[in-house]
């Protein structure tokens, strides 16, 4: 019994064992666990595809314009651009839009960046992050040609009934909502266009009696078609725009345009468009 006993225990065991080393063998093995790479920065995207997508509205000479010459964008804004591009070692792809479609452009990833004589807002900083300045324009009121009105205030526009033109999504516009918001001037006349090329037609035209516009490019209409620039005023500063934490992007611009300052490069710029023409 004794020795029946443990020829059993001897074979159980090999029994198990013989099991155990089946299972061993024929058990599928688990995949071995990898930790994905790391997201690329914004900077590093840019930097891997080779090119800028920046947004603009190229109907605001002298920052962005249709030349027409070459039928290409130009511009202050696009030769600086193209500067800060060629020293990162990307390309710029440019997106041409109407002006109140940029952030969303931007904040959707449409485009890179929005190179589109923007100013600082707060309602803009809420949504997408910022360079450095640039440049600081002034805001300008502007009439027809040979028009005597004198206006030096939205009060002025308000008080003897005038219509307003102005392009969306800008600051002038900003200031004119409040403006009727506050009563001074009537919703009625105020007229609003997505493209300030014919925000510049109908003032021509007589469908308006003021622009409300910055002053650079009112400089250059009212030069082309002898238009009046009856007042200017301070405005904000000019950046570009670009995603929310895009901290690398951000600051290898601002060091790029910081470079391109102290070498003067910047100043040539303003000189060549917005002294010079």
């Amino acid at each position: 019994m004794k020795t029946s006993t443990v020829a059993a225990v001897v074979i159980l065991v090999a029994i198990i064992a013989f099991g155990a080393g089946w299972f061993l063998k024929t058990a599928p093995t688990p995949p071995p666990t990898t930790t994905p790479p790391p997201t690329p920065s914004f900077l590093q995207q840019v930097k891997d595809k080779g090119e800028l997508v920046v947004g603009t509205s190229a109907d605001w000479p002298p920052y962005e314009y249709v030349s027409e010459l070459t039928g290409e964008i130009t511009g202050f804004d696009v030769e600086f651009v193209e500067e800060i591009a060629d020293r990162m070692g990307v390309t710029v792809v440019w997106e041409d839009m109407d002006f109140d479609a940029l952030i969303a452009a931007c904040t959707t990833g449409r485009v890179d960046m929005i190179a589109a004589a923007t100013e600082l807002l707060d309602d803009r900083m809420a949504e997408l992050d910022y360079t450095l300045s640039y440049y600081t324009p002034r805001t300008a009121f502007v009439l027809g040609p040979g028009s005597t009105l004198v206006i030096s205030s939205l009060e002025d526009i308000g008080a003897q009934g005038l219509k307003v033109g102005l392009q969306t999504g800008t600051t002038q516009e900003f200031d004119v909502d409040d403006a009727v918001s506050a009563g001074t001037i009537l919703e009625g006349n105020v007229l609003k266009y997505p493209k300030a090329d014919v925000l510049f037609m109908d003032l021509l035209g007589g469908a308006i009696d003021v622009a409300f516009v910055d002053e650079p490019p009112a400089l250059q209409y009212t030069t082309q078609y002898g238009m009046v620039i009856a007042f200017t005023r301070p405005a904000y500063p000019n950046v570009f725009y670009f995603p929310k934490g895009a901290d690398e992007f951000r600051d290898e611009v601002n060091w790029i345009m910081s470079q391109i300052e102290q070498e003067g490069v910047l100043d040539q710029l303003i000189a060549k468009w917005f002294i010079g023409g």
